[in-house]
């Protein structure tokens, strides 16, 4: 029931084991793969890449089960929404200085089409969203929900040459290939179009001190980036890197104590303490481990 993979940027490269599988692909359900969920180390095996450092999980479920996976998954974090989208607006307006116009979104991994709406706030046109997890598309708002796709990233889903920029924050790690996902995003963009991701970063200082305890060594996350290595793979799908970049998060201090990797006794008194002082309620703008790359659709393919 698993397969093996490689790869992305190098291909068949040998690489170095990390750290051992924790888990029994028999007992494996959706919950493991619902966002956001609290840390609880549970990862396939991790290999890093000896030519260009990608880090990534091998071997893997097959691709059936984690779609499935994927589309009986909740949608938990209802409470943190106000400031995801307040933290991928503000980088929005940053790639949008790049753009001519602002006609047609599409998000990949929408949830419940919140970053959606607001980019219709922010002036673009029309907006779209493609995801697999049915619970998440249910909470959209009518108006949202109706141009959302309920399906993982497939050719064919879109017109060709239509999105002015395509979107997708934390959900490049989730793709089974990494190469078909940027492939089927270039098809859909047209001349000139941006890309806006959002991700990991297995350089940051937070991934570098935590190593196997890291929130991102996680069974949803197949391939984990660097900001060389990320480029990398953008150039090698046919696009113009125009910038790449740390990001700054911004959530309550209770949401950042939830992520910190600390024994649960010393958790819980800790969170209860947040939270029944109120301070658990203040937000906090941190540079905590992603970063952005926003990257142009260009003319031609580069060799690997």
């Amino acid at each position: 029931m698993m397969i093996e993979t490689e790869c992305c940027i190098c291909g068949k490269k040998p690489y170095e084991v990390l750290w051992e599988s924790t888990f029994d692909p028999e007992e494996v359900d959706e919950t493991l793969f619902s966002a956001r969920r609290a840390p609880d180390r549970v990862h396939y095996r991790m290999v890093k890449c000896v030519g260009c450092g990608l880090v990534y999980s091998n071997p893997i479920l097959e691709p059936e089960r984690i779609e499935e996976l994927y589309s009986g998954s909740a949608q938990n974090y209802d409470d943190l929404v106000e400031n995801i989208s307040s933290t991928y607006i503000r980088y929005l307006e940053r790639a949008s200085g790049h753009l001519e116009r602002r006609e047609n979104l599409l998000e990949v991994g929408c949830g419940s089409g919140f970053f959606m709406k607001a980019s219709l706030d922010l002036g673009f046109k029309n907006a779209y969203g493609v995801e697999p997890s049915r619970e998440a598309v249910s909470k959209a708002p009518p108006d949202i929900r109706e141009n959302i796709t309920v399906d993982v990233l497939r050719e064919g889903q879109f017109r060709r040459g239509f999105f002015d920029i395509i979107c997708f924050f934390q959900v490049l790690d989730h793709v089974l290939d990494p190469n078909d996902f940027l492939s089927a995003c270039r098809e859909y963009l047209r001349e000139e179009g941006i890309v806006l991701c959002i991700t990991h970063d297995t350089r940051a200082l937070s991934a570098r001190l935590l190593g196997r305890s890291s929130p991102i060594v996680d069974i949803e996350h197949i391939y984990l980036f660097d900001r060389e290595n990320i480029r990398r793979l953008f150039e090698k799908n046919g696009y113009e890197v125009l910038d790449v970049f740390p990001v700054k998060n911004t959530y309550s201090m209770s949401y950042w104590a939830r992520l910190t990797p600390i024994p649960t006794k010393i958790k819980e008194p800790v969170m209860k303490l947040l939270e029944a002082s109120g301070i658990g309620k203040a937000n906090v703008s941190l540079c905590a481990g992603n970063l952005g790359i926003i990257a142009k659709k260009s003319s031609f393919k580069q060799h690997p």
